[in-house]
């Protein structure tokens, strides 16, 4: 195990705001560690479509030609250092179907 990972919840979801990196334009940030983040990932690839990197979305926010139902980001490290990845959702809409695959 990654010294200091058992700290981090295996998943916690929330209302982004100007302070997140996307909270201009997704509604919802899921945190996950990094296992289950991958897995969360492939899951939103196969619903939603490719999407766009957290890192390149200000250059492709009106290109249309990624999904814009979701990102993610793989740069996310928490204050304790240990790194987490990080889901961003658009609207309740996909926060509803996403909470029916992964909420516990």
């Amino acid at each position: 195990m990654i010294k200091g990972l058992s700290s981090i919840p295996a998943l916690t979801v929330s209302k982004t705001d100007r302070r997140h990196k996307l909270g201009f334009h997704f509604k919802y940030k899921v945190i996950a560690r990094p296992k289950l983040f991958l897995e969360i990932r492939a899951w939103c690839w196969e619903q939603w479509g490719s999407p766009v990197e957290a890192v390149w979305f200000e250059f492709y926010v009106d290109s249309g030609a990624y999904s814009e139902k979701w990102s993610f980001d793989t740069e996310h490290v928490r204050t304790s250092g240990n790194r987490v990845g990080v889901i961003y959702l658009k609207t309740d809409e996909e926060l509803a179907w996403f909470n029916l695959r992964w909420a516990e």
